[in-house]
């Protein structure tokens, strides 16, 4: 066990503690320099959610996070079902327009083994 300062891809600093072996630890390290900050990696989520209509997510910081990339493949999955059905297209746009203003984080994890006929039913 041994801490360590890591500064990420963004720039921002953090004190880490690391465990396992001499090399697993150094693999680690090299990983952390290469992504961001979890906190720029929350604002990056939320900022592309942003973008693409969604409302922003309630619940703790894990779960948003988790929240956010089980909603846009979600979301996506729907809009490809929608766009291959001919008939009802009324109704999937309501229930897109209702998954996107969904904020509660709890219910996209709840949701996320859902098909896409059950997330449209538990919407209609």
């Amino acid at each position: 066990m041994a801490k360590y300062t890591i500064t990420y891809a963004c720039g921002h600093t953090a004190e880490i503690q690391l465990y396992g072996k001499y090399n697993e630890r150094e693999r680690k390290i090299a990983y952390y320099k290469t992504i961001d900050c979890p906190e720029c990696q929350a604002n990056n989520i939320a900022n592309k959610a942003a973008s693409k209509g969604y409302a922003e997510l309630l619940g703790s910081d894990k779960q948003v996070r988790w929240a956010n990339a089980i909603r846009d493949a979600k979301i996506n999955e729907v809009n490809e079902f929608a766009s291959k059905v001919n008939r009802n297209q009324d109704i999937l746009e309501r229930v897109i327009d209702d998954l996107q203003a969904e904020t509660s984080a709890a219910w996209w994890i709840e949701h996320r083994n859902s098909t896409v006929e059950n997330l449209i039913k538990t919407k209609l």
